[in-house]
């Protein structure tokens, strides 16, 4: 699929606020750090000790925190990872681990996410 396709997708889908909500989070986190994100994207992919090792570009990175692109699961766990903080916080800025009520929309939103996350390796499965 042709970037500029992948773009209006992303510009139409219904995911674009949260993926806006998200993207702003992560930039949040690494400021905090005073990361640039080369920085952050060495820490992420070098594995350091126990934490989880992924593959990622600098400019894959700022596409996640543009909101232009969706980050895999791998990714968002070695995020949780890094920055000490939990899925919940980063998907929906969720300090209180303990005790959340999702929302229909938000449980709507997940559900067809992991739909994609799986059309997508199934896609390239079958490659």
């Amino acid at each position: 699929m042709a970037k500029s396709n992948y773009k209006n997708r992303m510009a139409e889908s219904i995911y674009k606020n949260r993926a806006y909500e998200i993207g702003n989070t992560l930039a949040h986190l690494r400021q905090e750090k005073n990361l640039s994100i080369r920085q952050l994207v060495a820490q992420l992919t070098s594995g350091r000790k126990n934490d989880i090792s992924v593959t990622l570009s600098e400019s894959q990175y700022k596409r996640i925190e543009n909101a232009e692109c969706f980050m895999s699961a791998e990714i968002l766990m070695a995020c949780c990872q890094f920055y000490g903080v939990t899925a919940d916080y980063i998907l929906f800025g969720n300090t209180d681990s303990t005790e959340y009520t999702l929302s229909q929309s938000d449980a709507q939103i997940i559900c067809s996410y992991l739909k994609w996350q799986i059309e997508s390796i199934k896609k390239k499965s079958t490659i």
